[in-house]
Order: C-alpha cells, then sequence, then structure tokens
C-alpha cells in the first residue's frame, strides 16, 4: 500500500484583502506624525524662547532693584 502524502499545512496569514489601503492609511499616518513632530519641535522653541526672556526680566528686575539675594550668572549693578 502506498502512504497517503499530507499536504504540508501553511502558518502563513491569508493575504489582506485590501493590502494599497492598508499602505495607504499607513502612508498617510506616517505623514501626519511627522507633522506633529515638526509643530511639536517649534511649539517647544517658543516656550524656550519665552522662558529665555522672562528669566532675562528677572535678572534685570533684581539687579535693578538692589535684590540680588540670589546667586544667579549677573552683573549686579546698584543704581545710583
Amino acid at each position: 500500500m502506498a502512504a497517503a502524502k499530507a499536504k504540508p499545512v501553511s502558518t502563513a496569514c491569508p493575504p489582506h484583502p485590501l493590502p494599497q489601503a492598508h499602505v495607504d492609511r499607513l502612508e498617510a499616518q506616517r505623514r501626519l506624525l511627522v507633522s506633529a513632530r515638526s509643530v511639536s519641535l517649534a511649539q517647544r522653541m517658543l516656550l524656550y524662547a519665552h522662558d529665555e526672556l522672562a528669566m532675562a526680566t528677572m535678572r534685570l528686575r533684581l539687579a535693578v532693584e538692589g535684590g540680588c539675594r540670589v546667586r544667579v550668572s549677573c552683573v549686579c549693578v546698584k543704581g545710583g
């Protein structure tokens, strides 16, 4: 008797019914994330600029008022 040959069992997933739609959606998400990252970096730089202006204003105010109680990297100028 001849032994019946068994068909190999495939463990691969069946093909996606709409592969191009899936690829298009991933590409749209990638573009959106690239844009969001650019906006995030611009917002961070704006925040750093505002913070730097606030710190410089505080140092100047302390220097003018003669209230340099905190050690900061500024030259305290006494008004006369």
